[in-house]
């Protein structure tokens, strides 16, 4: 007795095959196009967290040198222009009289005290593009506005915020 074998073999036309390399082809594209989208994003999401996090570093040590200084020190001050300097005739930790210099060296915002060393205060891969110093003095009280402008450049375009402050002497 004869069996005969039936052997079925299905194969892929040529038709088939262009057809699902190129239909995988456009899925495996738009999720590359997802991701690259996604971190794209995420870098932008975290330079505009990263500046943030600096300005408010910087606007509260600002704030508080200004607000416990007795006076503004115009004439070696620079003003009303950027990169502004602030002079503040303050006292030490210890009482005694000390001048706070705050500047712009290297695209960082930096405190010295009296001769010393300037501090910076803002991170290193955060520029300072603007700051701005305008005395507010009236008759009773003396006031510092600053207008600060930080930017952060990140996959071939830079991330920028504006940043405004008011501040009163205390002292004054």
């Amino acid at each position: 007795m004869k069996t005969k074998q039936l052997c079925k073999t299905r194969a892929f036309s040529l038709v088939e095959m262009i057809l699902y390399v190129a239909i995988l082809s456009l899925v495996v594209s738009g999720i590359v196009l997802i991701a690259a989208s996604l971190l794209r994003t995420y870098a932008y999401m975290r330079a505009a967290q990263d500046i943030s996090q600096s300005a408010t570093v910087v606007l509260e040590r600002l704030t508080r040198e200004i607000r416990f200084a007795n006076d503004v020190v115009e004439g070696s001050s620079t003003l009303d222009s950027t990169p502004g300097v602030l002079r503040l005739a303050s006292v030490d930790e210890g009482g005694n009289p000390a001048t706070y210099t705050i500047s712009v060296a290297g695209g960082r915002i930096s405190i010295a005290e009296d001769a010393g060393a300037a501090v910076p205060l803002s991170r290193s891969d955060i520029t300072v593009s603007n700051l701005v110093f305008h005395h507010v003095a009236g008759t009773e009280t003396q006031a510092v506005r600053i207008d600060l402008t930080l930017q952060k450049s990140v996959r071939n375009a830079t991330i920028s915020k504006q940043y405004r402050t008011f501040v009163v002497l205390d002292a004054s």
